[in-house]
């Protein structure tokens, strides 16, 4: 793998990642524009995304699919709370075509009312299924309470009220303020040429003139914390989730956080699966995960559990999460490095993973931080750097509590902190 970077004149990023021997190739265009910088119509960055594939100024949406599916490949695209990304799949000599759509489909959307009024309706169903999900409607209001009032704490999607209230010139906003070259990467990935990429952008992406306006920067993250209860009385379990604030993108730390979360919470082995799953029965589905952002950090537990059964799920998970902080656990550690050198060896061996993380480093922070150079910060991950991250979890801010299903009229934060001190000691649950 060879990872080569160019800027045009007008700002925007070119950067390859070429694999030796390869046929298949990804090319993509990431910009710094996700739902963070919705502002009040929440859902406006994702809706864009949407309309993307609705037919451009110069040609409709058949025609648009039609060029691409012609040569094998596919077209799709994805928002998350950070960035939104086009991109295209297929054999390595789809690439100047798939840079010349992917061009137009970002500066010169149509978005025609008609078209608009029908892809409301299909993100109102998106809305509606993520609704009846109970495991996404945790996370949701995980995220709710974790940073309320906030761009950050809200769903990607937006909401039915807000996605009804969107119009064209709404998105043409968003599209003047955030599509701006100086905020955008055009990364590639696959049997593909460096010079082969950047004589494209030049041709398709060079022309874009900067905006005179100035762009909104997301409001800094600012954690809260608190309790999301949600009674769904048609459902025969609960999904319980706690959360704690921890090391963005860009810090160091956050590599002992995943090995943190892949040696808790992964595989038949983590202490959550045997003492929640295995030594009470208490669950059939349990785990943990970390998530690193542009400016946040969450570190988090779940598990689907019979409703009676929530209280003791939680307090397992505080016992657990507090053994990891009180004393070396070699094997979990050793085990949890692993786990995360699976997952990003994986992910080098896939252009569009590579792509992904590449692109991403480079949106959050500015750097190019190769599939290597993360391997190697894995590898680095000693047991005393995962026992620090789990202390300061703890000792960092209170948690973050959900429960889906039928919660008890309980004081859930204090049966998390109960089991905390019950390992730790008082000095260690004192928010």
């Amino acid at each position: 793998m060879n990872i080569d970077h160019s800027c045009l004149a007008n700002g925007l990023q070119v950067v390859s990642i070429a694999f030796r021997d390869f046929e298949s190739a990804v090319v993509a265009i990431m910009i710094r524009a996700g739902s963070r910088v919705d502002g009040a119509a929440h859902g406006t960055a994702h809706f864009l995304e949407h309309m993307a594939f609705k037919g451009t100024r110069h040609h409709a949406s058949d025609e648009i699919t039609q060029r691409i599916e012609s040569l094998g490949a596919t077209i799709n695209a994805v928002t998350s709370k950070d960035y939104t990304l086009y991109y295209v799949e297929g054999l390595k000599e789809m690439l100047p075509e798939a840079v010349a759509i992917l061009a137009e489909v970002v500066t010169s959307p149509r978005l025609d009312p008609e078209d608009m009024d029908v892809e409301r309706q299909i993100i109102l169903q998106e809305i509606l299924q993520a609704q009846d999900d109970a495991a996404v409607s945790a996370l949701a209001g995980l995220a709710q309470r974790a940073y309320p009032d906030q761009s950050l704490g809200k769903s990607v999607l937006g909401t039915p009220e807000t996605v009804a209230r969107l119009s064209s010139a709404d998105l043409m906003d968003f599209v003047v303020e955030n599509y701006q070259p100086e905020n955008m990467i055009l990364i590639a990935a696959g049997g593909i040429s460096h010079h082969d990429l950047v004589v494209l952008a030049n041709r398709f992406l060079d022309p874009m003139q900067v905006s005179s306006r100035t762009r909104k920067e997301a409001p800094k993250a600012a954690y809260s914390g608190g309790l999301f209860l949600q009674t769904r009385s048609e459902l025969s379990q609960s999904i319980v989730a706690c959360a704690f604030p921890t090391a963005w993108a860009g810090d160091r730390h956050r590599y002992a956080v995943q090995v943190l979360a892949e040696a808790l919470g992964t595989g038949m082995s983590s202490p959550l699966f045997r003492s929640i799953r295995r030594d009470h029965g208490l669950a059939y589905e349990v785990g943990a995960w970390s998530e690193h952002g542009s400016d946040f950090g969450l570190f988090g537990m779940y598990a689907a559990t019979s409703a009676t059964h929530v209280r003791d799920a939680l307090r397992l998970m505080g016992i657990e999460l507090s053994k990891t902080a009180a004393a070396d656990n070699d094997e979990a550690v050793h085990r949890g490095r692993n786990k995360c050198l699976v997952n990003l060896v994986r992910a080098r061996e896939t252009p569009f993973d590579a792509a992904r993380m590449v692109g991403t480093a480079m949106l959050s922070f500015g750097a190019i931080v190769s599939p290597e150079d993360e391997i190697n910060r894995i590898r680095s991950v000693t047991t005393r750097d995962v026992r620090e991250a789990a202390s300061t979890l703890i000792g960092m801010a209170k948690p973050t509590i959900a429960v889906v299903g039928q919660p008890e009229p309980i004081d859930y934060e204090e049966v998390m902190l109960t089991a905390i001190r019950s390992v730790l000691g008082s000095a260690s649950s004192d928010r």
